[in-house]
């Protein structure tokens, strides 16, 4: 077998040459902080990678939904649901002490190198198990 992808693969992934855009940076001023700083936005939406990246999306997003449901709130309703069933299997008690962080100066630049190591862990650990599995009806292996 062939590890190649797809002509659809490949123009899905293919940047439109007459809308693409340079990415551009501006700021957004944090106002709500006892001292006023900024946030820096990266507008990407027409850079050349941006195709790339939703089909990367497109492709590992379910897998991580399906992996993480059991850990991830969907919404408020979804939230309650989960803490009703945490208080029936006796995980919450009067005891019970909830945690609220603030992350301040988050880095958001991650390292390429432990980017790549992270995913290719992610994929042998939950797409080449040896199972197939079909969330969102799609396979994966």
């Amino acid at each position: 077998e062939r590890n190649e992808i797809t002509n659809e693969q490949y123009k899905q992934m293919y940047p439109n040459l007459k809308t693409l855009e340079l990415a551009h940076i501006y700021f957004n001023l944090k106002v709500h902080k006892p001292e006023i700083s900024v946030r820096p936005i990266v507008a990407s939406i027409k850079a050349p990678a941006r195709q790339i990246s939703s089909f990367l999306d497109q492709l590992l997003t379910p897998i991580y939904n399906y992996v993480t449901k059991d850990i991830t709130f969907i919404n408020s309703i979804d939230l309650i649901r989960k803490l009703k069933d945490c208080t029936e299997k006796g995980y919450l008690t009067s005891t019970t002490l909830f945690v609220t962080f603030d992350v301040a100066d988050l880095y958001t630049m991650i390292p390429k190198d432990g980017a790549f190591a992270a995913l290719r862990r992610f994929c042998q650990k939950y797409s080449v198990s040896g199972k197939n599995w079909k969330p969102q009806n799609r396979y994966y292996h």
